[in-house]
């Protein structure tokens, strides 16, 4: 039964289009460690003791050696989600200078709402797509390459209208444009 769920858990991931987070895969983890304290009690069955005793203690270092990077718990590195958040809505606040704006993400998988989060902490809310409110500047955020941001195939940028790149800047691993509309 373990051995399936494994397989149908894989299987169904193969067909995720977005990033596969470490933290979706929680509920495998204890289905892949009866598997192997299944097999591992195989063994025990028909090795003799002091090879499966070795076996064991080889099998648990190895684990151990090549996942301690992992133990993020111990070493205390942070993915920083939430402050990257925070400093790219400060560095976007100083660019929207108080006025209007809209703000889309590309690829669409990549959505803006944690940005948007902080900046509405500063009082600085983002004209509303739904109500098809166009400002006069719109800031795309890129993780991907390549950005389209101009003849963009999504509506969240598209909807902005015919536009063109006022400025480009790199900022915590991503590539924001200010877009304004074409004269």
């Amino acid at each position: 039964m373990n051995l399936l769920q494994v397989f149908l858990y894989f299987w169904g991931f193969k067909f995720l289009n977005a990033p596969a987070h470490i933290h979706y895969f929680g509920a495998i983890y204890l289905s892949i460690f009866f598997i192997i304290a299944y097999v591992l009690f195989f063994l025990k069955k028909i090795l003799p003791e002091k090879i499966w005793f070795f076996l064991i203690a080889f099998l648990t270092i190895f684990y151990l050696f090549f996942n301690f990077k992992e133990y993020r718990f111990l070493i205390k590195t942070k993915e920083g989600q939430i402050e990257h958040s925070r400093k790219v809505a400060d560095f976007l606040a100083d660019k929207i200078g108080g006025q209007p704006f809209n703000i889309a993400t590309w690829p669409v998988d990549f959505t803006e709402d944690n940005y948007v989060y902080f900046l509405l902490l500063k009082n600085l809310k983002p004209a509303d797509r739904r109500k098809l409110e166009i400002t006069n500047q719109m800031f795309v955020l890129c993780n991907k390459e390549p950005c389209l941001v101009t003849n963009s195939p999504s509506w969240n940028i598209s909807m902005f209208g015919k536009a063109k790149i006022d400025k480009i800047w790199k900022f915590e691993g991503l590539k924001i444009y200010k877009l304004i509309h074409e004269q």
